[in-house]
């Protein structure tokens, strides 16, 4: 319903440059199992058998990517209830050839998974959060205490950083 609903609004205004994919994304293709929840914020791709459940179909980054020969991607948001490390898993060559800006929700109310941390460090990439007021990208430390009302991390490797810099959206790290 959700797909539908957006399929819809691309329509009304107009978006012929936007593609709908009906594919959960993840680190294999394939199947795999969507939990629906009482709103569809709430559903998530599960390994378990509880609740209401929908088969869809699951695509990874690395192949959408290929098939639409992106160039640059300049933003990726994930919004993907705890599959991030699966998604990112899935993504390893395009985020090898590209340096997408990308925002991730966290939760330190729900115990945040900080692994997704590594697996993108690995991949060159450096954490920032938003500063409420001026509204700009400052360093993230996981060393300190996570704020339980942070709601998202970004994570950009350098040349972004620069880039966002330079426009004034983002403080360079030691720059505080």
């Amino acid at each position: 319903g959700t797909a539908d609903h957006l399929q819809r609004s691309l329509e009304l205004n107009d978006c012929g440059h936007v593609e709908l994919h009906r594919a959960a994304v993840s680190d294999r293709e394939g199947m795999l199992s969507l939990a629906i929840g009482a709103s569809s914020e709430l559903n998530a791709v599960t390994a378990t058998g509880a609740g209401n459940l929908i088969e869809v179909k699951a695509v990874t980054l690395d192949r959408i990517a290929a098939m639409q020969n992106w160039r640059e991607v300049d933003f990726v948001k994930l919004d993907v209830e705890r599959h991030e490390l699966e998604v990112i898993g899935g993504a390893t060559a395009f985020l090898a050839s590209a340096s997408p800006l990308i925002m991730f929700e966290v939760n330190p109310r729900q115990g945040t998974d900080l692994r997704l941390l590594e697996l993108l460090a690995e991949t060159g990439y450096g954490f920032f959060r938003l500063l409420p007021g001026p509204l700009v990208l400052v360093p993230f430390d996981q060393l300190e205490p996570l704020d339980p009302y942070l709601l998202n991390l970004f994570a950009c490797k350098i040349d972004r950083a620069v880039e966002l810099a330079a426009g004034g959206f983002l403080v360079q790290p030691g720059a505080l």
